[in-house]
C-alpha cells in the first residue's frame, strides 16, 4: 500500500518538447521550476524552432531579469556559453553576441542594464549594420534610447551608423516620440537623406508611407515641405509605396497634398501605381484609383497581374472588361497558366470555368500546363493541389513532356505524396537522373527497373480493387454494410499479401483520395478496353460507369438468349409440312452444310448456316429493340430478371413474331414489366429476403 502511494505522488521529470513550450510560451515562473530538471549543456544547446534562441536568449528577449541570473547563478560553469549566445537566425554574422541586442530590440531597458553588467563588451554588439541603439529605436522605449544613447560612443560614422540610422528605424516602426527627441538633438537630421538616394539609401518619409504610419508623414511634412517628393532607387514615391503596402487613407492623403501622383510609374518594371496595389493584393485601392482613371485597366498586363494574385480582383476586372480574360503576354503566358504557375488553385478553377480550353493552354516555348516552369514562393502543399487540380482536368498530363521536362523534373523537389499521385494517375516516365537516389529512398526501391515493376503493380493492385468494387455491388450489396466491410478487407489484405512491394500498396489503402483516384484510373482504363470510347470528363464515376457498363452486357446476354429460344420455338410451331422430295433436299442441304462446317472447324474458321444467320441477326434487332425499355424499368428491381418474368419476355417475343408485328413488342414489354405481380418482386426482391451468412462461413469459404 505504501508503495503504491510513493508512485502516486512520484513527479514526471518533463522533457525536452515541455521546455521549449515553456519558452514560446514565455511563463518565467514555470521556466524556473523546469531549470531544476536539466543540464547547463541541455539548456544551452535546446532551441525553439522558430528563433533557434535558447533559454537565456528567450529570458533577454522577454526581460525575465531573475530567469536569467538564476541561470548565472545556477550554473556559474556555463555563464559564459550563456551570455555569447547566438540564435540560429542571426549566427554567423560578424556580432556572435545576441542577447544584449535582443534586450534592446524588445525594449527591455532593465534587462539590458543587467546584461551590460555582466559583459561590458555588450556596448560593441553589431549585427548587420545595426548596433543597440539602432535596435532599441524600433522599439519605441524612449528612457532605453537615451541610456543607450549616453553608453554608445557617437562617432558610428566609421561603422556607417550614424544618428539618421537610429532616425530610419524608429520611422520604419511608427515610433514618432524617439524621432521628435532625436530631432532635438540634432535638428539638422531632416534634411540628412538624399532626395534621390543610391540602392542602399533609404528615406523615412518611404518607410512611413509604406508602413502606414500618417502621424509620421504629417510630422515629417511639416518640417521639410520636400520630403513629399522622396523617391526611393527606383523611382518609387511614397504614393507608390503606399499602394504597395495597403495603405489607402495614405493615398487619399498624398493625392489630396500632390495630384500628379497618379501618373507616377515605377522604374522597376514600368508598373504604374494600379498595377502595384493589384500585385499587392488590394482590391480596395485599385477600385479606389479605378474612379480617378478609367484608363488604369487597358493595359493586358493588369488582368494577367491579378491571375498571379487575388481571385476577387480577378472578377472585378473581368466584371469591368470581360475581354481581358483572352489577355496574353510576350511569352505566351494567359491568366490560367500564369495563375498555374503561381499556384493559385482558386484562380485556376475560376477561369476554367469561364473557358474550359484555358486547360489546353501552351506557351511560347510549347510547355502545356503541367509543364511549366513555376514561379514564386514554393509551398508543398500548394504545389501538390495544383498538381491534383490538373491530372483531374486532363489526366493525359502525367506522361506529357517537351524538351526533356516531364512530371518528375517540374516543382521543387519529390515528396511521397507527389510520387504516389503520379503512381495513381498511371506515370510511365523514369525517374531523372538528377533526382534519381531521392526519388529512390522515398519509394525504398532500388533503381528505374524496379520502379516499372512498382509501375505495373500499382496498376494491377487499382485493377483488382475495381473488381472488388464491381463485386461488392452484382453480389454483396443486398449484404449489411458491415459485413461489405469485413469482405472487402480481407479482399485488400490478400492484394497486400501478394504484392511484391506491399508497403508501396499499403499506403494507397491509407490515403482515401489517391485510392479513389487510383481506382477511377483504372475503371476508365477497363471501360476503353471493353470497347467503349467516350470523352473524358472529370465529373464521371468511371466505377458507376463500368458497373453499368457490365450490368448492361449481363443484360444483354440474357435477353439475346430468350430471343433466340423464342426464335427457335417460333420455327419449330410454324415449321410448314413437306413433300418425299423437300425432305430430300433439306436433308442434302443439311449434308452439305455439316461438311463446310468440319471443313471449317479443320482450318479453324468459324462456319454458321444461313438460317443461324439469319436467327442471330433477328435475335440482336429484338434484344437491341427492347433492352432499353428493360434498361430503364428493371432498375427498379436492382435488373433482376427472375424466372417468372423471363417467361413473361419470351412468350411476348414468341407473340410478336407468330404474328409479324416487331412494332408491338415494345408496347408488350412495357406492359409486362409494369404487370409484374407484386408477390414476384417481394420474392425476388434481396434487399428484404436475402440470408446473411456468419462470419464463421465466410472465413470458412
Amino acid at each position: 500500500m505504501k508503495k503504491q502511494e510513493n508512485n502516486a505522488l512520484r513527479v514526471i521529470k518533463p522533457n525536452k518538447d515541455v521546455l521549449i513550450n515553456m519558452m514560446v510560451i514565455g511563463h518565467e515562473e514555470k521556466l524556473l521550476d523546469i531549470i531544476n530538471y536539466f543540464t547547463s549543456e541541455e539548456l544551452v544547446e535546446i532551441t525553439d524552432d522558430k528563433l533557434g534562441a535558447n533559454i537565456f536568449l528567450h529570458a533577454a528577449m522577454r526581460g525575465f531579469i531573475k530567469l536569467a541570473q538564476e541561470l548565472i547563478s545556477r550554473f556559474p560553469e556555463a555563464k559564459d556559453e550563456f551570455l555569447s549566445s547566438v540564435d540560429q537566425e542571426h549566427f554567423g554574422d560578424s556580432g556572435e553576441e545576441y542577447a544584449f541586442m535582443l534586450a534592446a530590440r524588445n525594449g527591455q531597458l532593465e534587462m539590458t542594464k543587467w546584461l551590460l553588467n555582466q559583459k561590458p563588451s555588450y556596448i560593441n554588439s553589431l549585427h548587420k549594420k545595426i548596433n543597440p541603439l539602432v535596435a532599441a529605436a524600433g522599439s519605441g522605449n524612449l528612457k532605453l534610447v537615451k541610456w543607450l544613447f549616453k553608453k554608445i560612443p557617437n562617432d558610428f560614422e566609421s561603422k556607417n551608423l550614424s544618428i539618421p540610422y537610429v532616425f530610419l528605424e524608429a520611422a520604419y516602426h511608427g515610433k514618432l516620440e524617439i524621432m521628435k527627441w532625436l530631432m532635438e538633438k540634432r535638428p539638422d537630421i531632416i534634411n540628412s537623406f538624399p532626395s534621390k538616394p543610391t540602392y542602399d539609401e533609404e528615406q523615412a518619409f518611404l518607410f512611413a508611407a509604406e508602413r502606414g504610419y500618417l502621424d509620421v508623414m504629417e510630422w515629417l511634412l511639416s518640417r521639410n515641405q520636400e520630403v513629399i517628393n522622396a523617391v526611393d532607387c527606383y523611382k518609387a514615391n511614397a504614393f507608390l509605396m503606399a499602394a504597395k503596402g495597403g495603405h489607402l487613407e495614405i493615398m487619399k492623403w498624398l493625392f489630396e497634398k500632390k495630384p500628379k501622383f497618379i501618373e507616377f510609374v515605377s522604374k522597376w518594371r514600368n508598373e504604374s501605381v494600379f498595377t502595384i496595389a493589384i500585385e499587392s493584393g488590394y482590391l480596395e485601392i485599385a477600385q479606389w484609383l479605378y474612379q480617378i482613371k478609367q484608363g488604369f485597366i487597358e493595359p493586358e498586363d493588369v488582368f494577367l497581374t491579378a491571375s498571379t494574385v487575388s481571385l476577387e480582383i480577378v472578377k472585378w476586372l473581368y466584371g469591368l472588361k470581360p475581354e481581358l480574360i483572352k489577355s496574353v503576354n510576350e511569352y505566351g503566358y494567359n491568366g490560367f497558366t500564369l495563375a498555374c504557375s503561381h499556384q493559385k488553385l482558386e484562380i485556376m478553377e475560376w477561369l476554367l470555368e469561364q473557358n474550359p480550353m484555358f486547360i489546353n493552354s501552351v506557351n511560347s516555348n510549347g510547355y502545356n500546363t503541367f509543364l511549366l516552369p513555376f514561379c514564386g514562393i514554393h509551398n508543398d502543399t500548394a504545389f501538390l493541389e495544383t498538381r491534383k487540380f490538373l491530372l483531374k482536368m486532363n489526366p493525359d498530363f502525367i506522361n506529357s513532356t517537351h524538351d526533356g521536362e516531364d512530371a518528375w523534373t517540374r516543382g521543387h523537389g519529390i515528396t511521397f505524396s507527389l510520387a504516389q499521385l503520379y503512381l495513381a494517375y498511371g506515370i510511365k516516365r523514369p525517374f531523372p537522373q538528377f533526382i534519381l537516389a531521392e526519388c529512390l529512398n522515398i519509394l525504398q526501391i532500388k533503381n528505374n527497373e524496379e520502379f516499372k515493376i512498382v509501375c505495373d503493380e500499382i496498376n494491377n493492385f487499382g485493377r483488382s480493387l475495381v473488381v472488388i468494387e464491381i463485386n461488392k455491388y452484382l453480389r454483396f450489396k443486398h449484404l449489411p454494410g458491415e459485413l461489405q466491410l469485413y469482405i472487402t478487407e480481407l479482399a485488400f489484405n490478400s492484394l497486400i499479401k501478394k504484392s511484391t512491394y506491399p508497403h508501396i500498396c499499403a499506403t494507397f489503402l491509407k490515403n482515401e483520395e489517391i485510392l479513389e483516384l487510383l481506382k477511377q484510373r483504372c475503371a476508365r482504363e477497363l471501360i476503353r478496353e471493353y470497347g467503349y470510347e467516350q470523352k473524358y470528363s472529370p465529373e464521371i464515376d468511371y466505377i458507376e460507369e463500368l458497373i453499368s457498363i457490365v450490368t448492361k452486357d449481363k443484360l444483354w446476354f440474357i435477353l439475346n438468349h430468350m430471343a433466340t429460344t423464342a426464335i427457335k420455338a417460333y420455327k419449330e410451331d410454324t415449321k410448314p409440312q413437306q413433300s418425299l422430295m423437300e425432305e430430300i433436299i433439306c436433308w442434302l442441304q443439311y449434308i452439305i452444310e455439316k461438311m463446310h462446317s468440319c471443313i471449317s472447324y479443320i482450318l479453324g474458321e468459324a462456319y454458321e448456316t444461313h438460317e443461324d444467320r439469319e436467327a442471330k441477326i433477328k435475335a440482336f434487332k429484338i434484344t437491341h429493340l427492347i433492352s432499353p425499355i428493360l434498361e430503364e424499368k428493371l432498375a427498379q428491381f436492382d435488373w433482376n430478371i427472375f424466372p417468372e418474368l423471363r417467361i413473361e419476355l419470351t412468350k411476348t417475343m414468341y407473340k410478336a413474331l407468330l404474328h409479324d408485328t416487331m412494332d408491338t413488342i415494345i408496347e408488350g414489354i412495357s406492359k409486362v414489366i409494369t404487370t409484374i405481380p407484386e408477390s414476384y418482386v417481394k420474392m425476388y426482391d434481396g434487399r428484404q429476403h436475402v440470408r446473411c451468412p456468419d462470419l464463421g462461413e465466410i472465413i470458412t469459404k
